[in-house]
């Protein structure tokens, strides 16, 4: 039992404690508006049963429902809404009834009402703090109506005490009506497959876009189910082979699903470097040749290769050159953003900076030429 299904079972039992306690007390005073208000909390019990029905079910999965029974939860929530819509109505219509009714022990059904709208704005208080906090959707419902059931009962104690509980009653009954609107459409967004919130779809976008062997994010979408996200992309990956893609992939799903709560799948769709095209890079130091080590290159040279030809040369100054610490890994990242499959060295590394570029999808070519030309000329028989 989670903290939500907990948060249900304390509503259920106050809200069946309340419509005793007022039902007593309507017994005592004869006051319609008392009767009303029990009968609110007697609804709040009925509907607090309902959300943690949604909520111990919605998290089922069956052969017929692969994707989980999620959308129960908003379901419930469209529930929810409708009735804090009639406790609105009904709290016109019973007020307004009560204005004309002798109360008996007035000051003791008033003091009755005050308790009660104190405890049901502290359980509404409870159950939207803990519905927000776990991405609840009918639990927040279910603490918007324990809210109008708490201005309910200020409505009766102004209608007992002062009798003026047909402005209030009305004043109050917008100020509901108002407060069904957000998880009535937010229900119906999730119902109806609208995407995730602007700000989930940035936080994927920026992990998607931190990976430097990530070229290209073609497509990116989501949506709701229940308080769950299920997010898809399709991305271009700058490896060829597709075990390395797929490996990758994987990480990033991990990653989203760590730093985004309530993600419950990701689903990424990965396109390596097309088939017969590389980009090579090869470091170069003082009058253009090759440099010996790659982490000591003034610039690099990114040869782009298609069907055996180089189609375009480009230099890119070094920017880590002066970097004292992690030089290796951050050239590595840097070359993969630039898209680079291939690396021409004239000696294969060992460590941290063999395993960096590996793992970065970059495939290292040795070449014992010092001109750059040459040493392209053998990388396009080797790779073509």
């Amino acid at each position: 039992m989670d903290e939500t299904q907990k948060v249900e079972i304390v509503s259920i039992i106050v809200a069946f404690l309340l419509f005793a306690f007022k039902f007593l007390t309507y017994k005592l005073s004869g006051s319609y508006a008392i009767l009303a208000d029990a009968v609110h909390s007697f609804s709040d019990s009925f509907t607090s049963i309902l959300v943690l029905i949604g909520i111990t079910f919605s998290r089922r999965k069956t052969k017929t429902f692969p994707f989980g029974l999620y959308k129960l939860e908003n379901l419930v929530s469209l529930f929810v809404a409708f009735a804090i819509i009639y406790t609105g109505y009904e709290i016109i219509v019973e007020s307004l009834k009560s204005g004309h009714h002798v109360v008996e022990a007035k000051w003791v059904a008033a003091g009755v009402a005050l308790i009660s709208a104190a405890v049901s704005y502290a359980l509404s208080v409870y159950k939207l703090k803990v519905g927000r906090r776990t991405g609840s959707p009918s639990l927040v419902a279910d603490g918007q109506h324990s809210r109008s059931d708490a201005l309910s009962s200020v409505v009766v104690f102004v209608g007992i005490a002062a009798n003026i509980d047909k402005i209030a009653a009305v004043f109050v009954a917008l100020f509901i009506f108002r407060s069904a609107f957000e998880p009535l459409v937010d229900s119906l967004k999730v119902l109806l497959d609208a995407s995730v919130e602007s700000d989930v779809l940035i936080k994927v976008r920026e992990i998607l876009k931190s990976d430097p062997r990530v070229r290209k994010i073609k497509r990116l979408q989501g949506r709701n189910s229940g308080r769950y996200k299920f997010i898809e992309a399709v991305i271009e990956i700058s490896v060829r082979d597709l075990e390395t893609a797929h490996r990758i992939s994987e990480e990033l799903e991990m990653r989203i699903k760590t730093e985004i709560p309530n993600v419950d799948e990701v689903l990424i769709h990965y396109e390596p470097i097309e088939p017969g095209e590389y980009i090579v890079a090869v470091p170069l130091g003082d009058k253009g040749k090759i440099s010996e080590q790659m982490g000591n290159a003034r610039e690099f040279m990114l040869a782009r290769i298609k069907n055996g030809e180089i189609l375009e040369r480009r230099f890119i100054k070094n920017p880590f050159l002066t970097l004292e610490k992690g030089r290796g890994k951050a050239i590595g990242e840097f070359l993969a953003r630039e898209g680079a499959t291939h690396i021409v060295l004239k000696h294969m590394p060992t460590g941290g900076s063999k395993y960096i570029l590996e793992g970065l999808g970059i495939e290292i070519l040795t070449t014992d030429e010092d001109d750059p030309g040459k040493a392209l000329e053998n990388v396009l028989e080797v790779i073509s």
